[in-house]
């Protein structure tokens, strides 16, 4: 099995200005990673059971003479497993199962990933909120207009007392 082309490092970008969608998608995005991954494993362990019987298959067929061997080979342990290492269709197998270990992992990572992703938009929804509360609100309107307007009284206010005199 070929590793999936999802394009998982877009997928876990967060565009925070579009919370809503992004948590939308969180589920059904971790849950397609997480399916890749299921099948994944499956497939690895399908190819480590076909990689044990082929072993097992290559020792008895050495070990019972099926096996052509070279030459006056002496049937010991260590050449039996020797043998079984460097056969053709153990190595093929072995090739598979490693990519497949290499994708599986690759996958459980992204899946982690993908738990961090969810941990992420929670905090940032919980800090917007908070600085959408956080800031200070003029009831009265443009913060500058008022602080104009209190320069404006405190001169006014000034002139009276000069004027009171």
């Amino acid at each position: 099995m070929e590793f999936k082309e999802q394009n998982y490092f877009a997928d876990l970008e967060i565009d925070e200005y579009n919370l809503i969608e992004e948590w939308q998608n969180q589920a059904g995005l971790f849950m397609s990673y997480a399916s890749s991954s299921a099948d994944t494993q499956q497939e690895l362990d399908d190819t480590k059971d076909r990689l044990d019987v082929k072993q097992a298959q290559v020792e008895l067929d050495i070990r019972n003479g099926v096996y052509p061997l070279a030459g006056d080979v002496k049937v010991t342990d260590k050449a039996v497993a020797a043998l079984v290492t460097n056969d053709p269709e153990v190595i093929k197998l072995k090739q598979q199962y490693n990519e497949l270990k290499k994708e599986a992992t690759l996958y459980k990572k992204i899946e982690q990933a993908f738990e961090m992703r969810k941990k992420a938009l929670e905090n940032i929804v919980i800090l917007t909120g908070r600085e959408q509360y956080a800031e200070p609100r003029d009831k009265s309107g443009d913060v500058e207009t008022r602080i104009t307007n209190e320069k404006e009284q405190k001169i006014q206010n000034k002139l009276n007392k000069l004027n009171q005199k």
